[in-house]
């Protein structure tokens, strides 16, 4: 809780802090390391929990009077939502000593740091699988034609030998096409995925507060949070909202009808940019985000193609990309969602290697025919993938059916329902 007259203090702080850790990624780690994130988040609950917010010089019962260090709060908390290529080292969590704490594990570094390696290890384990998929090839049966027996055999092991020749190849090749794509950071945020739950539930509380009594519309404006809070919620709603877990919740507390029922007075500019964004969110689900990302990177390796070609290139050769440009280019789709987008990189491109002038050996992303990527979409679909922590897969669609029946339908004795102040 902030301590009575250091609002303003706070406030500041707060913001200075979203500027400074907003600029340099790199030191968002001290944050964790501090157990920070906890803090704010326990100060954004308070405001919620109690009424504090009619505390102040208007007496009227439906006044609220929002603290000013509630915005920047959001906002720093945005900032550690946001997936980053910052890389936690065990050797970053010291004391003055040089000495490892010993109680890092169970403090807010250790716990990020232990969730960043599980869904890393994750994330490789299933590029493994999808490589795979695509490059091991179907075993060939072989037919017996009639002749000697030593003759059958012969064919047979001439057959097998073809067979285990070919299974080596396919698999050293999905090995070194796994390897060039695992070599690219995981775009994780820093904050825990329980962490993502509260914040998502504190942004509804935030907007969901009402006062006992509201006569009136003009009464019922001045309840809502400013056009600053606002802003700083739906921000952070877009941060939070990544996992199939965390949208079926948003939708079954209501949050959809919370944000289009917003008034006039909480509206600000880009309102509707960040509204847009959050309800494309609340309706992507798994199968249509890859194919929404396959087009974005088709499209990609086509404007770099072009770029790199000025117009010279010919209409029977096939569009490619230098790969260090392409991720480069797509790192706000390896950003959504890592493992869908392997999913979707494996069903639309390949890898080719090629030789430069200087004997170094570069690697290209070729875009694939129709064919291929009709291919390349029934070898995956036939092998299951286990993805991170982050997303969750119904197969079959039995499970989500379920979901989507509940979806927008708010538990009244949800213990998370925003309650009247």
């Amino acid at each position: 809780r902030v301590k009575v007259g250091c609002e303003s203090s706070f406030a500041a702080v707060a913001h200075a802090s979203v500027i400074f850790f907003r600029a340099l990624p790199k030191s968002r780690p001290l944050i964790l390391r501090h157990g920070l994130v906890g803090c704010l988040t326990h100060c954004v609950r308070n405001v919620t929990l109690t009424s504090a917010l009619r505390s102040g010089k208007d007496s009227s019962p439906h006044h609220m009077n929002w603290p000013r260090w509630l915005s920047p709060v959001l906002l720093l908390l945005e900032v550690m939502a946001q997936p980053t290529a910052v890389s936690l080292d065990e050797t970053e969590d010291e004391d003055e000593n040089g000495n490892s704490k010993s109680a890092s594990k169970k403090g807010e570094f250790g716990r990020v740091l232990a969730e960043h390696k599980k869904q890393s290890a994750a994330l490789a384990k299933a590029t493994r699988q999808v490589f795979s998929a695509i490059h091991k090839d179907p075993t060939i049966p072989i037919k017996k034609k009639k002749g000697k027996d030593s003759e059958v055999k012969k064919k047979a092991s001439d057959a097998g030998q073809c067979e285990s020749i070919e299974l080596s190849q396919s698999t050293s090749k999905a090995g070194a096409h796994s390897a060039m794509v695992s070599s690219i950071p995981p775009y994780l945020p820093l904050i825990l995925p329980e962490t993502a739950e509260a914040c998502m539930l504190l942004c509804l509380q935030l907007l969901g507060l009402r006062s006992k009594k509201c006569p009136d519309k003009a009464l019922l404006e001045r309840v809502c949070p400013p056009p600053t809070v606002v802003h700083a919620i739906l921000l952070l709603l877009v941060r939070v909202l990544h996992s199939q877990k965390l949208v079926l919740t948003c939708l079954q507390m209501g949050g959809t009808d919370l944000i289009l029922s917003l008034p006039s007075y909480c509206r600000f500019k880009g309102n509707s940019g960040l509204i847009t964004m959050i309800l494309r969110r609340l309706l992507e689900d798994e199968p249509t985000l890859q194919t929404l990302m396959e087009n974005e990177i088709r499209s990609l390796v086509s404007k770099l193609w072009k770029k790199q070609r000025r117009g010279s290139s010919s209409e029977t050769e096939r569009p490619k990309s230098n790969l260090k440009q392409f991720m480069q280019a797509a790192t706000p789709i390896i950003c959504r969602d890592p493992l869908v987008f392997m999913k979707a990189f494996a069903s639309s491109v390949k890898f080719e290697t090629q030789t430069t002038e200087s004997n170094d050996n570069d690697s290209l992303v070729v875009l694939l025919s129709t064919e291929e990527r009709a291919k390349n979409t029934k070898l995956m679909n036939a092998q299951t993938i286990t993805g991170t922590t982050c997303s969750i897969h119904t197969p079959n669609g039995k499970k989500g059916e379920d979901d989507l029946s509940r979806r927008g339908k708010l538990n009244q004795n949800d213990k998370y329902q925003s309650k009247p102040l």
